[in-house]
């Protein structure tokens, strides 16, 4: 039933993925003699599977999504990020979790990390209105334009703040900035 469930999972056109460390073995004192592993999930519509691997790299993920090459959404992981940029879904909890990290630091880069946020809740204000079926999509897709470019022009005056850390997390974001947007235009 698992490799069943694999199977069509691999085949459907839309999924999400995470993975997260797992301690594996028997519990004992302090958790010693323990090997750290990981969980790898798979969600679709119809079923989720997950994986217990003891890596976090690129061979867990093709073992969990086989050679699939529909629509994927998902953090920024290294092992993601060979995927074709169009059919990528950057996950908005991370970048929301991202952007709260960068609200709290001092001075420019706390600033520009406060109105990330801002654009992310004005974002989201309108996608609640997409699924309680009280803004249209084609009109969605209008009013995202001008969020998009704002995000956009923050995270470039993010990439040269003087806050390294933040610097180089805008500089890893705006690698992969049209996968933000994959959600706006592809339903499901």
């Amino acid at each position: 039933a698992v490799e069943e469930a694999k199977t069509f999972a691999q085949k459907e056109p839309i999924k999400n993925a995470d993975e997260t460390g797992w301690k594996e073995g028997p519990k004992g004192d302090g958790q010693k003699g323990r090997k750290k592993a990981w969980v790898w999930g798979v969600v679709t519509r119809w079923v989720t599977v997950f994986l217990i691997h003891a890596s976090r790299g690129t061979q867990a993920a093709r073992e969990l999504l086989g050679d699939f090459c529909g629509y994927l959404t998902s953090d920024r992981w290294k092992v993601y990020s060979g995927w074709f940029i169009r059919k990528w879904q950057i996950c908005w909890a991370h970048l929301k979790r991202d952007f709260t990290g960068m609200s709290e630091l001092s001075g420019k880069a706390g600033r520009i990390g406060a109105e990330l946020l801002k654009q992310t809740e004005e974002l989201f204000a309108l996608w609640h209105r997409i699924r309680d079926g009280t803004l249209k999509r084609s009109t969605f897709r209008v009013y995202v334009g001008p969020i998009r470019r704002r995000i956009g022009r923050l995270l470039e005056e993010g990439s040269r703040c003087g806050t390294p850390a933040m610097e180089g997390k805008c500089r890893e974001m705006l690698k992969v900035f049209p996968a933000f947007w994959t959600f706006v235009r592809v339903e499901g």
